[in-house]
């Protein structure tokens, strides 16, 4: 099952010597021994994990290493190549550590490109200073066709009943393709029955939550990147969630703010998290920040994570 794959890792992964072979159903092979390089000829920070595996749907990393020393408009690039078998159809956004600052700066993984870092202007980041990066994601399964049968060729509901269906069930399952990952089912949640876009001081660019169903376990997988101006409390709600990704227990998450490049240099950058099921309303979630912001020019959060249900 899924809750097998840290050990397994730690088995298959820990001489770091296992070559890539996907004829083996299965492989954890550390991609970092086959065509994933860093730009620093993968040398990698010491006495640390190094791996980029992958099992079935999910991707996970984690290694120290320095990235690019040249940049273009604070984004530096962490990897020369990177396999395909790793690229997301979707971007994905995890915040890193530094030796001088915590998650104020942000790896993001991309489709067709190699992974970048992007970091706050004035952040204290130094492209020679050694990184922490670590995360897992999920290669997002292809957008699920319409049926036609129940809904017109522009997406509106033909009927008072199916307006009420297609706002409150969660996604019909989108399994991808057996002959890739045939114990999994991946199926998205909707964003109807979340409430999220009730909210609307959130410009949503990336909103996805997945439940990946390997038979044994169910896992939530999420990836968020908001965007929101004007006057800010520390305290946000999100979302209020379905009963189908309640994990039952308070979790936390970092959450990596960014702000416009073209918004002014701001020397502090604020702290923040995600929590899941509140402690005030355990159906939400919402965003903490360590300090109030009267931002004119969009702040971004992003935010990624999993766990178990």
């Amino acid at each position: 099952g899924v809750q097998d794959v840290v050990q397994k890792y730690t088995e298959a992964i820990g001489d770091g010597v296992q070559l890539y072979d996907p004829s083996i159903p299965g492989s954890l092979s550390n991609y970092f021994n086959n065509n994933t390089k860093l730009v620093n000829n993968n040398t990698f920070g010491p006495l640390r994990a190094a791996y980029f595996v992958k099992e079935g749907p999910i991707c996970t990393f984690n290694f120290r290493a320095e990235v690019s020393s040249q940049h273009v408009n604070n984004v530096f690039k962490v990897f020369k190549t990177i396999d395909s078998d790793l690229w997301p159809r979707l971007a994905k956004f995890f915040p890193i550590k530094t030796s001088f600052t915590s998650f104020a700066n942000m790896i993001q993984i991309n489709g067709n490109d190699t992974p970048v870092v992007v970091v706050n202007k004035r952040s204290g980041f130094y492209p020679m200073d050694l990184c922490d990066f670590s995360g897992s994601y999920l290669i997002d399964p292809l957008p699920q066709e319409s049926n036609q049968n129940n809904i017109t060729s522009n997406g509106e509901p033909i009927s008072h009943l199916d307006s009420v269906i297609m706002q409150h069930d969660i996604l019909p399952p989108m399994p991808i393709p057996p002959s890739i990952f045939p114990q999994y089912t991946v199926t998205e949640v909707s964003r109807d029955q979340l409430l999220a876009l009730a909210y609307t001081s959130y410009y949503l660019d990336a909103f996805k939550i997945y439940i990946i169903d390997d038979t044994v376990n169910k896992l939530v997988m999420f990836s968020m990147h908001l965007r929101q101006k004007g006057f800010i409390e520390t305290k946000q709600y999100i979302l209020s969630m379905s009963e189908s990704i309640d994990p039952k227990k308070i979790l936390l998450f970092p959450d990596m703010i960014l702000y416009d490049f073209n918004t002014d240099a701001i020397q502090d950058i604020p702290s923040a998290y995600l929590t899941v099921a509140d402690t005030d309303n355990p159906a939400r979630w919402h965003i903490h920040i360590s300090s109030q912001l009267k931002a004119d020019k969009f702040v971004n959060y992003y935010i990624s994570g999993s766990y178990f249900v």
